[in-house]
């Protein structure tokens, strides 16, 4: 077959438009300005810098001061500058051997810390490293016993998962899956006045009220229930990326606890995190944190499976206090029957605080001693 002229010129003008359109898929050069700024925002795959702690200690707690240093490891270049950053804020640029960064810890709260040294290098490259930090409480906690000022009903079959008082007004959320429930509660004769059912594959765990609306955590399901505070009616679902154990306020955010040493501070209207503290005391982090209660500005928190409440300071998350209520449980189950202390209700107009536990068949008002 022959080609015409015209028909021959066309296909060259098509195949040349071809390759032409497959050359737009190849980068672009660069000129040296370009090549340089790029280079200088690469980091090493390898890294030839280590961080020595010049501080000395096999342990840290609040309001030490720790320094450290720069070592220049084999095939180092030369090293420009050091930024140094403590959890991603960045606090000093050194520019002289052995770049060195002190700091005092106060500011930073109990818990585990990253320190990152990012080296700009000679070649105009980057090397990060980076160590953690582990703060322990720099105070003993005081210890505290109680003494019973009255003792009201409980119901027996409720697996307390959160209790609160809202203008004189008790609340509780109880667990288990096929018996979880929100209910409100008369104080003095432990009778139910208000009750709501959950779905029975979930299993309830702690509740808040915040802006005339009751908030409960389920606990494994990673999801949560909105009620109306007066009327009990479901309003809307939201989330959250742990398990579910405590929950109270602050008055501007929900604190949530997960059964670790964790407390989350919680934006109550996307319930997206918003910060974290680390609970620590004098001897290391303190977990099984369960049902939650705000009072005076402390968070007082059960620890899961024990008789004793801590008292914990929202700044820094040092334990304060540790109160020892040994004794309750026994005044509160039957022998078929009866399981650990969990529950925490503060009367703030009262000052008045309650605790009761897991199918307790009593709720004890009780005074706080200092030992």
């Amino acid at each position: 077959m022959k080609f015409s002229g015209n028909l021959f010129l066309v296909v060259l003008i098509l195949i040349l438009a071809a390759s032409s359109c497959g050359d737009t898929n190849k980068p672009p050069k660069l000129n040296k300005e370009e090549k340089k700024e790029r280079k200088q925002l690469e980091l090493r795959k390898k890294p030839v810098t280590g961080i020595k702690f010049e501080t000395e200690a096999e342990t840290f707690k609040t309001g030490d001061s720790i320094a450290l240093s720069i070592i220049p490891l084999k095939g180092v270049p030369g090293i420009d500058t050091v930024t140094w950053l403590i959890d991603g804020r960045q606090k000093l640029i050194t520019d002289t051997e052995p770049f060195s960064f002190g700091f005092n810890t106060e500011e930073l709260g109990t818990g585990k810390h990253i320190v990152t040294a990012m080296s700009n290098l000679a070649d105009q490259t980057k090397d990060r490293r980076q160590e953690t930090i582990e703060l322990f409480s720099d105070i003993v906690p005081e210890e505290y016993t109680y003494n019973i000022i009255n003792e009201y009903p409980h119901d027996g079959n409720a697996w307390t998962q959160g209790l609160l008082i809202v203008d004189g007004e008790l609340f509780e959320g109880t667990g288990r899956k096929g018996s979880s429930s929100l209910r409100k509660v008369d104080i003095k004769t432990g009778e139910i006045i208000q009750f709501r059912e959950l779905d029975a594959t979930l299993f309830g765990e702690g509740i808040v009220i915040f802006n005339n609306e009751i908030f409960q955590l389920t606990y494994q399901s990673r999801v949560g229930k909105v009620y109306d505070k007066k009327t009990f009616q479901y309003k809307r679902d939201f989330q959250y990326a742990t398990e579910g154990w405590g929950l109270t306020t602050d008055g501007t955010y929900l604190i949530m606890s997960d059964g670790s040493n964790t407390l989350f501070y919680m934006d109550p209207s996307s319930f997206t995190e918003v910060k974290r503290i680390e609970v620590y005391n004098n001897k290391g982090p303190v977990d099984q944190l369960n049902e939650l209660e705000f009072i005076d500005g402390e968070i007082y928190a059960n620890i899961w499976q024990t008789d004793r409440i801590v008292r914990i300071d929202p700044k820094s998350g040092k334990i304060l206090g540790e109160i020892d209520l040994s004794g309750l449980r026994e005044k509160a189950i039957t022998p078929q029957k009866g399981d650990v202390l969990n529950g925490i209700a503060y009367d703030k107009d009262k000052d008045k605080l309650y605790v009761t536990g897991k199918w307790w068949t009593k709720l004890f008002e009780i005074k706080l001693n200092k030992k």
